[in-house]
């Protein structure tokens, strides 16, 4: 909803307004995700009977279950951070933020954590490291892509991007239907017709009425 509600007024050139759309998308998400995240924690014993009837289980799941919290509200900022990076033909910046949040970072944390005792000892913190990277490296992600739209994206141009995909896709979709006019104006694909392209539309057109008429086709180009 995010991504759809921000590109559709940079389509129609409303740069600010896509800006300011998208600004409060990301807070109406967080806020959503916070408010389903509250059962999961005021009901957590409820929940882990529901999982398992295994008292063990409950109790460890009782332990991580503020991880998996705080990844529900990393998950989403990581998102919607770069949500439109591809639209703008941005989106080497979200690779590189994958690579450095899951590879680089979170990946070498749980690692250290969970197959030595450098660090802890205490089975319990090691699954809640382990559980937790993916929340570290969406956090990290959330952050840089939240700066990075509100300091180097440049939403004009961004629009004008998006505007241009637009129309050229209209553009190809109308003249595929026939060449249609487009404002009182010719497609670009319908002007720059040649004889070439209008044999071969004639040679389909005689094609189709051989298989209604059963009659023999000769070819256009040996009737020239």
């Amino acid at each position: 909803m995010t991504r759809m509600r921000t590109l559709k007024l940079m389509g129609t050139k409303d740069y600010q307004g896509a800006k300011k759309a998208y600004t409060i998308m990301c807070v109406l998400s967080f806020v959503l995700v916070a408010i389903t995240n509250i059962p999961l924690y005021v009901w957590q014993d409820d929940i882990g009977a529901l999982v398992s009837n295994d008292v063990l289980v409950q109790g460890w799941l009782n332990k991580i279950i503020w991880v998996l919290i705080l990844h529900a509200q990393t998950r989403i900022c990581s998102i919607n951070g770069g949500a439109i990076y591809v639209a703008v033909e941005r989106g080497t910046i979200k690779v590189v933020q994958n690579i450095v949040g899951f590879y680089i970072i979170a990946s070498p944390l749980a690692g250290v954590v969970a197959l030595t005792n450098l660090i802890t000892d205490d089975i319990a913190t090691k699954m809640m490291c382990c559980v937790g990277a993916t929340a570290v490296a969406q956090g990290i992600i959330g952050i840089w892509a939240f700066l990075d739209m509100a300091y180097k994206q440049d939403w004009e141009e961004g629009s004008r991007i998006i505007t241009e995909r637009a129309n050229n896709d209209r553009i190809l979709a109308q003249s595929s239907c026939g060449g249609s006019v487009i404002e009182g104006q010719r497609s670009p694909m319908m002007v720059a017709s040649s004889p070439k392209m209008n044999m071969i539309l004639t040679t389909s057109s005689l094609q189709q009425h051989q298989r209604l008429s059963g009659s023999p086709l000769r070819s256009v180009s040996s009737s020239r």
